[in-house]
């Protein structure tokens, strides 16, 4: 997984790098303008800065075993959660040292999605209802996202593996720099507010003070492993203490939060 996802990165720069170059030739032939496109010859030296570094650290990890994670993803008590490259977005889940655990990828969308992905791309999940499975380390299939809802409010159905439903999430998509939602369990009481900032760290608390879970935004620490080594990466501490159906609902949320993270 960490070896694909490099080489994602790569073939993503290097498109990207085509098509900016593509987009600025065509600009300045037409218009002459070269002040008008410094932002985006600016965009081009970042995209193809990062060729390098991506084949510098596809080098470095292209030898490395990933081990698959002997505690199943139900009784971890943290995921350090990374974004993979995809044309639609894909999460990546991992212990800290390194043992890969599962990830969550795109099942269905609607027809019409398919025809608007060129335009909106990863944005389609904010717009558009979708269905997100999430796999363990075996790919096997452990939970179901189901979003309904456009553009002011998205309502997600969590579902087990057999697809019964045993949870709910609500949020308001209208806010810009934080999240607003309710996690409720299937008969709709509410189990959790939810208030994040992905620019901080932040910490999910019920109404009864028990904290569920607590996210750290930054590097990753280096003497867990070298696999992360200069890495962005998501790391969330789990509540130890939660049911196996509390925790597949907070695994729930804590998934459809961080597809919204482009970074």
């Amino acid at each position: 997984m960490i070896k694909t996802m490099y080489l994602r990165r790569i073939y993503a720069s290097y498109i990207l790098s085509v098509i900016v170059a593509i987009i600025l030739l065509v600009l300045i032939f037409f218009t002459n303008d070269w002040l008008g496109s410094l932002p985006l010859f600016v965009l081009m030296i970042g995209s193809i800065a990062i060729i390098p570094v991506s084949h510098y650290k596809y080098n470095q990890v292209k030898d490395l075993v990933v081990p698959q994670s002997e505690i199943p993803m139900l009784q971890l008590d943290h995921l350090v959660i990374q974004r993979n490259v995809a044309y639609f977005p894909q999460l990546l889940f991992f212990q800290k040292d390194g043992s890969y655990v599962g990830t969550a990828k795109l099942q269905t969308l609607p027809w019409y999605g398919y025809l608007l992905s060129p335009f909106f791309k990863s944005d389609l999940i904010t717009i558009l209802p979708f269905t997100y499975t999430m796999y363990d380390e075996s790919e096997r299939e452990v939970m179901h996202l189901q979003k309904r809802g456009w553009f002011l409010k998205s309502y997600v159905t969590i579902m087990n593996e057999d697809g019964h439903h045993i949870g709910s999430y609500e949020q308001e998509d209208y806010r810009i720099f934080s999240i607003q939602g309710k996690l409720k369990d299937a008969t709709d009481q509410l189990l959790l507010p939810i208030h994040a900032d992905f620019t901080t760290s932040f910490t999910l608390t019920d109404d009864h003070k028990r904290q569920w879970a607590s996210f750290y935004q930054g590097r990753f620490p280096h003497e867990y492993t070298h696999i992360f080594r200069d890495m962005e990466n998501h790391i969330v501490e789990l509540s130890d203490s939660l049911e196996e159906t509390d925790h597949r609902r907070l695994l729930g949320v804590l998934t459809f939060l961080f597809l919204h993270i482009k970074r």
